[in-house]
């Protein structure tokens, strides 16, 4: 497995090239055909909650890279971690693009696994902003700078392009803006896996409880 450690912004950001994988990823995208209802975020269809043999691996990729993300923000992983996930497919075989959003409130941490792409013949992450392949996924910086702006300076960058490949995951943080720039059609199949990382497991004096904001 190859990882490429990006801190943009500067923010960082984890790529992991798993080694290929084709019983997965054909295996996923068998599944959402079958069961369309987990291509759909608002329908509360978690694949974590599916018990097969597929969530397990899906779980293991996506646990490994978490736990590689949370070691390099210096975390102490000795001890266990409460964590929430919510995970979700994104598939299509028709033109499709995704607005620029971020996870805030969703997410402490996204995931992103690249099941089914087509192939690029050339990538160009850090090239121009006015020319954008398709399907690329586009980190934005959180904050523009103000006055005069060009995009052109790699000095003065406000974004950069990760190129989809099958078996690619990219690990951001929930409040990383992000967009998908529009396809031209074909089988494209991501899985997506929103964490939210307990704080009182992981950081020293931060306490956990529980509390009803419905009561007078």
């Amino acid at each position: 497995m190859q990882t490429t450690d990006l801190d943009l912004f500067p923010i960082r950001v984890k790529v992991l090239d798993f080694d290929d994988d084709p019983t997965l990823n054909s295996g996923v995208l068998a599944f959402v055909e079958s069961y369309p209802e987990f291509n759909d975020s608002t329908t509360g269809s978690n694949l974590l909650a599916q018990t097969g043999e597929l969530a397990c691996r899906l779980r293991e990729k996506f646990n490994l890279g978490l736990r590689l993300y949370l070691r390099d923000l210096g975390l102490d992983l000795s001890r266990p971690l409460e964590v929430d996930a919510y995970m979700f497919t994104n598939y299509t075989h028709e033109s499709s693009f995704t607005p620029y959003h971020d996870h805030v409130g969703d997410a402490d941490f996204v995931a992103i696994y690249y099941a089914y792409t087509h192939q690029y013949e050339r990538e160009d992450p850090a090239g121009s902003y006015y020319a954008m392949d398709g399907g690329l996924l586009v980190l934005h910086a959180p904050s523009r700078p103000d006055g005069v702006f060009d995009r052109r300076s790699p000095a003065t960058r406000d974004h950069y392009k990760i190129y989809p490949r099958p078996n690619r995951m990219v690990i951001h943080p929930g409040s990383l803006p992000h967009s998908v720039t529009a396809s031209q059609g074909g089988t494209r199949l991501a899985v997506t896996c929103n964490f939210i990382v307990d704080k009182s497991s992981r950081l020293e004096g931060y306490v956990g409880y529980r509390v009803n904001f419905g009561e007078e």
